[in-house]
């Protein structure tokens, strides 16, 4: 991943943490308070609609000079669906209502990012299609999920710093995060008014290992995540089989 579509996405997590209920957002990548989507009753395995690289619901549509991000959901609905919370969260106490969660950055959600990130149907064209196929790039090669963390208001910390990752596929095989990347402690804000806490935390694997794509006929993925240095402390899942065999079945029904 390069520094710039670092920079972009903290910037894309200072955005989500615009306040919600101040009105109805016009765009179709509308923003959110992060603990928006931490109040959903979030899966701790969550079944995606579609493998990480697929482009389901987005579409890309070129206009004469500039390019148009098409999306049959809303920026805060894709979050929603590639969001899962920690596997043993119902064995510990939510803060406010909220539960940490992360994110996996799949092709939907990252080639909608960009209008969030810097508004691309405003871009010349050839600019727009440049930053489209360099984001599908960085998708296909590195796979990023965020986590982030919450906090009562009066607590002195957020967990973020020195926490260490790990994902493992359907075979077992594991691989250590490349880098990660956490932001500073931010606000959010509950519908009733009250006031949490949270940290971003990003962690990037290389999707290329022993001369492979980890994801290649895979059907699902786990992280590890290490907060305190011992051991697992908390797990995130992600699972795709079912829009794999949708996926099959359409392809099919097309050959026949």
């Amino acid at each position: 991943m390069t520094i710039s579509r670092l920079f972009t996405r903290s910037l894309l997590a200072v955005a989500v943490a615009l306040p919600l209920l101040v009105g109805c957002s016009t765009s179709k990548t509308d923003t959110f308070e992060v603990a928006d989507i931490a109040r959903f009753s979030l899966p701790f395995e969550r079944d995606v609609p579609s493998h990480p690289d697929s482009l389901r619901y987005v579409s890309v549509v070129e206009k004469e000079r500039t390019v148009e991000i098409q999306s049959e959901k809303s920026y805060r609905g894709l979050t929603r669906d590639w969001s899962a919370t920690r596997r043993n969260a119902l064995q510990r106490r939510g803060v406010g209502r909220v539960s940490d969660y992360a994110t996996l950055w799949g092709m939907d959600l990252s080639i909608l990012s960009l209008q969030v990130e810097m508004g691309i149907s405003g871009l010349t064209k050839d600019r727009a299609l440049q930053l489209v196929e360099q984001r599908k790039n960085e998708t296909r090669n590195e796979i990023q999920i965020d986590v982030y963390w919450f906090a009562p208001a009066n607590a002195s910390t957020v967990p973020g710093p020195n926490t260490d990752a790990e994902i493992r596929i359907d075979d077992g095989t594991r691989y250590d995060a490349t880098r990660s990347d956490y932001g500073p402690i931010r606000d959010s804000f509950l519908p009733d008014g009250q006031r949490v806490l949270y940290r971003r935390n990003s962690f990037f694997f290389k999707r290329i290992q022993d001369e492979k794509d980890i994801l290649a006929n895979t059907q699902s993925l786990r992280m590890d995540v290490n907060r305190f240095g011992q051991g697992i402390d908390d797990t995130f899942i992600w699972t795709w089989e079912e829009a794999m065999e949708e996926q099959a079945q359409a392809a099919n029904g097309a050959s026949e």
